[in-house]
């Protein structure tokens, strides 16, 4: 069992850079980098997809990682496609392209390939989630489909929120500090970071968890040094200046916390 696992890992790493590869050719052919948004989220989907069936369809509990990773692939990568191919590329990208030398700049492909690297590492925890679990239903596979289900309905009303606030002309330039919005500045990171804690669950007890628990580290320190607050925030500083300033200095950054108030940011 070995052997196939190795070789599934080694299947699924050759496929998730092959996928980026072609996503870089098309992102560069149609002007738009942010493309690799959705191709990330939907390849990791595919990529559970390709173990399941090397794996021989598992049932049971073993089919849960499998689920959880395509219901959370499927609607993460459907909003995202909604949104990307509604909207300008985003400004995150264009400054990317601007820094780096434009979309055919070799950091820029180097970005794809290490997107690719993202999702290949990504995929692994349902993997293990397929491999190690147990004949059985436990208690910490409910517990997983709890935090799925908690995580994945958040991230889905944060979005809907954002969404919605956007929409009104009266908003435009103006900061969401509305529902899940009031409480954390990025509720739908929160919340995404929230899922990936079912895979460790699942793996409760077995070798994989260590291996499973990983993902959820990775995933806060990408979230809160790397791609996920950082040039988000700086992209709201460019557009809306003091207003995110002040939203900032009153709202917590991650972890959803009650707002400070003016007169108290003020002190």
């Amino acid at each position: 069992m070995i052997d196939t696992i190795t070789h599934t890992l080694i299947a699924g790493a050759l496929t998730a850079f092959a996928i980026m590869i072609i996503a870089w050719i098309v992102c560069v052919r149609i002007h738009n980098a942010a493309w690799v948004d959705v191709v990330w989220a939907y390849s990791i989907g595919v990529l559970s997809l390709g173990y399941f069936l090397i794996l021989g369809m598992p049932i049971g509990p073993q089919l849960l990682g499998f689920v959880l990773i395509a219901i959370w692939s499927l609607r993460l990568g459907t909003h995202l496609l909604i949104r990307i191919a509604t909207e300008p590329e985003d400004g995150r990208y264009q400054e990317i392209k601007k820094q780096w030398g434009g979309e055919r700049s070799p950091k820029l492909f180097g970005f794809f390939m290490i997107q690719a690297a993202a999702a290949f590492f990504f995929s692994i925890p349902p993997l293990l989630a397929m491999h190690s679990a147990k004949s059985a239903w436990s208690a910490n596979d409910w517990i997983a489909v709890v935090i799925a289900i908690i995580a994945i309905s958040g991230e889905t009303l944060a979005d809907r929120q954002l969404r919605r606030f956007k929409a009104n002309p009266k908003n435009q330039g103006k900061v969401c500090k509305s529902g899940l919005w009031r409480y954390s500045r990025h509720p739908n990171y929160f919340f995404e970071w929230i899922f990936w804690l079912a895979f460790p669950s699942i793996t409760w007890g077995s070798s994989a968890f260590f291996p499973a628990l990983a993902a959820p580290l990775i995933m806060l320190f990408l979230i809160l040094k790397m791609t996920g607050i950082p040039p988000t925030e700086a992209q709201a500083i460019r557009k809306r200046g003091e207003s995110y300033r002040q939203y900032q200095r009153e709202t917590s950054a991650f972890f959803p916390w009650f707002p400070k108030s003016e007169t108290t940011t003020q002190s």
